[in-house]
């Protein structure tokens, strides 16, 4: 709490919103709070929002680049006309800047392009979208409107990481691999 005052008076604007414990005494979790202040609705009305400490939240306290964020996820997502095949994306405010969040999901099929690893299954091909195609679109989107990504990051597997994970745990006879997996070194 004393961490949070602090921000509010030292930077102008700064909206608090607590959740867990420092939410006293009704301890209301962060999905509970994010849906209160309308945080998954597409355009939140700004006006309904109470923080517990700070001003109310406004346009003009970054949530424009949240905007440009969604609209770059919504652009590359696959469910959108030329979209990335594969991919399912939500833009998430972090670190004072807006996180691409991406779940890449392998598809049957062949490759739209060379640089996309591919696999078989059962006689059946599949590939999924390389970071590097994803990174390159959204640099391609933020560019025109004067923004920059900060970095990548990559969480989780590979379907090929995957694969050699799963080829060591049979090879081991390990039916409960992530149990064991970080008893085992390399």
């Amino acid at each position: 709490m004393v961490v949070a005052e602090g921000l509010t008076e030292r930077v102008q604007g700064t909206s608090v919103f607590l959740f867990g414990w420092a939410d006293s005494p009704l301890h209301r979790g962060l999905a509970q709070r994010r849906k209160e202040m309308s945080w998954f609705k597409k355009n939140p009305d700004l006006n309904q929002i109470r923080p517990d400490l700070g001003p109310p939240p406004g346009r003009q306290y970054g949530l424009t680049g949240h905007g440009l964020g969604r609209s770059i996820a919504s652009a590359i997502r696959e469910s959108t006309d030329g979209g990335i095949l594969g991919v399912q994306v939500l833009a998430l405010p972090h670190d004072g800047a807006v996180e691409i969040a991406c779940n890449v999901e392998s598809v049957k099929g062949e490759p739209p392009s060379s640089d996309w690893p591919t696999f078989n299954i059962g006689g059946q091909p599949y590939c999924h979208a390389p970071a590097s195609v994803i990174t390159k679109r959204v640099s391609e989107l933020a560019a025109p409107k004067g923004a920059e990504t900060k970095g990548t990051a990559i969480v989780g597997f590979t379907p090929r990481e995957c694969r050699g994970l799963a080829e060591l745990a049979l090879s081991r006879n390990i039916g409960e691999f992530w149990r064991e997996q970080r008893r085992i070194r390399m």
